[in-house]
């Protein structure tokens, strides 16, 4: 049997529109089979509708932690008289809903608790903003291990027939910019990036081919990079 804990959220207009957050109540429920999205949920000790009617499933999630499938559905009421919204609420927790969330069972992080400042937090930010300009920087200011992950990159994308203009840009140039990047340098070295781009696009389908070869025979394969990598 499969655990799914359920939200319905009630939708009662007027005064609520059928959009947005609901009334929620919620239930466990125990399913024969590994439930799907969409999937129809129907049982008379779940709804007074004496029809399988049913709801679908949405936002179907499996938390792994708890082994427990988790999903929303949703029901509205047109017309009826907002008198009667507590003996309706009434009636679903009378059927074994309770008002509330499985949101409940996960803590909400605090806001508002003032947090010690991390020197460690700090000096990781400032390395990834050195991280960031390391790209397009030239080889002899980034570490040669980076330098190696360009080369392994760049087998990586040709392998994959991956963004093969941009690849062959990083090989020739060895260097990389990103879009924004572009718009704004006016370097000789982004310029430099721009026409090698266009270069492969200009190759014959035979160089092509013999540049990809080339960079997948010599350039560092990215499993045995991954499984050396010590961090920076």
């Amino acid at each position: 049997m499969y655990k799914l804990e359920l939200d319905l959220h009630l939708y009662f207009d007027p005064p609520m529109e059928d959009r947005g957050g609901g009334i929620v109540v919620t239930r466990t429920i125990e399913l024969p089979f590994a439930p799907s999205p969409g999937l129809m949920v129907y049982g008379q000790d779940l709804d007074e509708c004496p029809e399988p009617g049913g709801w679908p499933l949405k936002d179907l999630t499996w938390d792994i932690d708890r082994e427990v499938f988790l999903a929303t559905t949703s029901l509205s009421s047109h017309g009826m008289p907002m008198a009667m919204i507590p003996d309706v609420l009434q009636g679903w927790l009378a059927r074994g809903w309770r008002l509330g969330s499985y949101m409940e069972t996960y803590p909400e992080p605090d806001d508002d608790a003032e947090e010690a400042p991390d020197p460690a937090a700090a000096d990781e930010e400032d390395l990834e903003d050195e991280m960031d300009r390391w790209p397009s920087l030239p080889p002899s200011k980034r570490p040669k291990a980076f330098n190696r992950l360009m080369r392994t990159l760049v087998r990586a994308m040709s392998e994959r027939y991956n963004n093969l203009a941009v690849a062959y840009a990083m090989d020739q140039t060895k260097r990389y910019f990103d879009e924004h990047q572009l718009k704004q340098d006016t370097s000789r070295a982004a310029e430099r990036w721009r026409q090698a781009t266009r270069a492969f696009e200009e190759l014959p389908p035979e160089q092509q081919s013999a540049w990809q070869e080339h960079v997948e025979n010599h350039y560092p394969r990215l499993d045995r990079l991954v499984k050396e990598h010590e961090g920076w």
